[in-house]
């Protein structure tokens, strides 16, 4: 499931460089929102354990998109993010209150 919406929107290098943010909340707005209103009506707890991997392909993502990130750690990616997704939440299990975890926002 999480693979195959990976698969289709990251698909090759070049291409993880030339989509924004925005670009990936409004590809992946629908695919989360559904999957959160079919599956999580069922099992909210595997949905959660999704949706930590979808906040964990984030990170990788902005560390190949911006050169501030690329020699750095993962974790400040994911602090970026969730700084982010505190400020200002995107994507639907954001606004659900499924943060990117151990991120502190100063």
């Amino acid at each position: 499931m999480l693979t195959g919406f990976i698969e289709n929107t990251f698909a090759g290098k070049d291409r993880k460089k030339t989509f924004t943010l925005k670009w990936v909340f409004y590809r992946g707005l629908t695919v989360v929102r559904g999957w959160m209103n079919y599956y999580g009506k069922y099992c909210m707890h595997s949905m959660k354990g999704i949706m930590d991997d979808f906040n964990l392909m984030l990170p990788r993502w902005a560390k190949a998109k911006y050169k501030r990130f690329k020699r750095k750690p993962v974790y400040l990616a994911l602090k970026w993010l969730g700084c982010i997704a505190k400020r200002e939440p995107m994507f639907y299990h954001w606004k659900l209150g499924i943060y990117p975890k151990n991120v502190k926002c100063y």
